[in-house]
């Protein structure tokens, strides 16, 4: 029961912080290729909301393996919980990311270039192919945040030992806040890109929001996930118990 608690502990501590300016400064070069994409290449509201749209989905997707990595190291309690939670947040985020992705196509959609092909907003494949491949940089920029997402992935989650110090529950509901928080102001003012005409200086105003949000955004973070590693911590605790208890032998009747 006490080595226990002392993983509980350990969960709760906060992550190193000593690699802080490296994160801020890959934040503001991933985030300066959409402001290089107004300025030199036209982009239009639309091209940046799919670009932040598909930045979401790379988000969820190194989420999940976060998930796993966190539960495999939290030891039997983590790797059952990894058994039910990944599949729920891989449902219920795809949804919120599909249901952002229909919202963008149904208000931005006639800012993107002409396809061929594309049924709606459900050819997904198809919408993001094209769209990529008819809008200059628009690539470059969403390799750019595979890049960065995967070497925040193997350098401070793995490499920094970050999964030791979290959870499966509080992995599972890290992109939310922020995200929603993020997007609701992103589209709020791409909505009031376009009924300015989308003049240069809306659009970079947006792109500019958008990379305070990923600079600053880690309190946020950290605030919205508290209560979730609070549960985590006391959750497992009381299956601890649980065990010992069953586990404890029987008196003799």
């Amino acid at each position: 029961m006490a080595a226990d608690t002392g993983t509980a502990t350990e969960t709760a501590q906060p992550p190193q912080t000593g690699l802080r300016p490296v994160r801020v400064l890959g934040a503001l070069l991933v985030n300066l290729i959409p402001v290089v994409g107004v300025l030199f290449w036209g982009w239009s509201a639309a091209a940046l909301m799919l670009l932040y749209w598909l930045e979401n989905v790379v988000i969820g997707a190194f989420n999940v393996l976060r998930m796993v990595a966190s539960g495999l190291a939290s030891g039997p309690a983590g790797i059952a919980a990894i058994l039910f939670i990944v599949p729920f947040f891989t449902f219920h985020y795809g949804m919120f990311c599909l249901v952002h992705g229909m919202f963008v196509w149904t208000l931005f959609g006639q800012g993107l270039p002409q396809l061929e092909g594309v049924g709606g907003p459900f050819d997904i494949s198809a919408l993001v192919s094209q769209v990529l491949a008819a809008t200059p940089g628009l690539r470059a920029g969403f390799i750019s945040i595979v890049i960065w997402q995967a070497l925040m992935f193997l350098v401070f989650f793995i490499g920094r030992g970050e999964y030791k110090r979290t959870d499966p529950m509080s992995q599972m509901a890290a992109p939310y806040g922020r995200i929603v928080v993020l997007h609701i102001t992103i589209i709020a003012g791409a909505f009031i890109v376009l009924a300015l005409g989308q003049p240069l200086f809306a659009l970079l105003i947006l792109t500019l929001l958008k990379t305070a949000f990923d600079v600053f955004g880690a309190q946020w973070e950290k605030q919205n996930n508290s209560k979730a590693a609070e549960a985590w911590a006391k959750g497992r605790a009381q299956l601890a118990e649980a065990l010992r208890k069953k586990s404890a032998p029987r008196p003799p009747e």
